[in-house]
């Protein structure tokens, strides 16, 4: 079975293209999952791919 990818702020607004303030406001709007942990936020990329496709327009 594939492991999920966990990506950084940095990674998910990268694919974004937005900033990674805007990937912390996204998540804390509950828009996105994602993980605060010590090193930053942590965001696994099936939930990243998902969000994606519900902003596409």
């Amino acid at each position: 079975m594939p492991v999920d990818r966990i990506l950084t702020i940095d990674e998910a607004s990268r694919m974004l293209r937005v900033s990674t303030r805007d990937v912390e406001k996204i998540i804390r709007e509950g828009k996105l999952k994602g993980k605060r942990t010590m090193e930053g936020w942590k965001i696994n990329e099936r939930d990243l791919v998902a969000y994606q496709k519900t902003t596409r327009r």
